[in-house]
C-alpha cells in the first residue's frame, strides 16, 4: 500500500475550551496512542489536511507523519477513529494509531467485486453484495489497499463467503468466514418482490405514523377547544 504524509503537530493546549478554539481557528484536536508511546500524545491537524489527504481514505490507509515534534516526526500511523458532528458533518477529534515497522496490526480493508454474472448480464438475475470490508492481520507495510472478489464464475442462488477471497502472501483473514456472506446471487423476480416488500412495509409505517400525528393533531384541537369553551 502506498504511503501517505500528513502534517501532524503536538498540542499544548488541553481541555474542552482549548478544543473548541482550536477547531474555530480551522484546526481539529486528535490523539496519537500504540506503537512505543507510553501515553497517548495529545495532537492538532490542520483542517485542509484533512480535507485533501484523510477525509477520503480507509481505515487501512498508511499515514507517515511529519512534525516538527522529533518524537512524532516519521511516526506511520492509521486512523483508528474520528468523532464527526453529526449536522454539518466537521470533523471534531481524530485518533491515530501509531504502528510499529515489525509488528502485525488488525484492520478492516474493503472489498470489492470484480467479474460480471453471466445471469446477471442477460437480466435473470440480480447481484448483492452484503459485505463491504473484512477484517484482516499482516505488517503494516503489507496492508492491501483493497481485496477483490470474482462472482463471474457465480450461478443463481449461490453466495461467495469471505474464506473465498484471495488473499496477498503475508495477511491472514480475522473476519469469520463461515457466517460472513460477501455476495449473493438471486432470481430477479425474486430480489424485485423482496425490494417491493420492504418498501411496502416502509410506506405503511409512515401511513400508521401519520395516522398517529392526525388523531394527536385532533385530541389537541379538542383539548383547545374544552379549554376555550371553560
Amino acid at each position: 500500500m502506498e504511503t501517505i504524509e500528513i502534517e501532524v503537530k503536538k498540542r499544548a493546549s488541553l481541555g474542552s475550551g482549548n478544543a473548541g478554539r482550536l477547531r474555530r481557528a480551522g484546526i481539529i484536536p486528535g490523539v496519537l496512542y500504540g506503537a512505543e508511546f507510553d501515553e497517548a500524545v495529545s495532537v492538532e491537524v490542520d483542517n485542509l489536511v484533512f480535507d485533501h489527504k484523510i477525509a477520503s481514505t480507509g481505515s487501512s490507509q498508511i499515514f507517515i507523519i511529519q512534525s516538527p515534534d522529533s518524537e512524532l516526526n516519521g511516526q506511520m500511523a492509521l486512523v483508528r477513529d474520528m468523532q464527526i458532528e453529526p449536522i454539518k458533518g466537521k470533523p471534531l477529534h481524530i485518533d491515530f494509531l501509531a504502528l510499529k515497522t515489525g509488528e502485525a496490526i488488525r484492520v478492516s480493508v474493503p472489498v470489492k467485486i470484480v467479474g460480471e454474472c453471466p445471469a446477471v448480464k442477460i437480466g435473470e438475475a440480480v447481484l448483492s453484495q452484503t459485505l463491504n470490508e473484512v477484517e484482516v492481520e499482516c505488517l503494516p507495510k503489507e496492508i492491501p489497499s483493497v481485496l477483490e472478489i470474482d462472482v463471474s464464475s457465480l450461478e443463481t442462488g449461490d453466495t461467495l463467503n469471505v474464506g473465498d477471497i484471495v488473499l496477498p502472501e503475508g495477511v491472514e483473514l480475522r473476519t469469520e468466514e463461515v457466517v460472513s456472506v460477501v455476495a449473493a446471487l438471486s432470481k430477479k423476480r425474486m430480489a424485485e418482490a423482496a425490494a417491493a416488500a420492504e418498501a411496502e412495509g416502509a410506506e405503511e409505517g409512515e401511513a400508521a405514523e401519520g395516522e398517529g400525528g392526525e388523531a394527536g393533531e385532533a385530541g389537541e384541537a379538542g383539548a383547545q377547544a374544552e379549554g376555550e369553551g371553560e
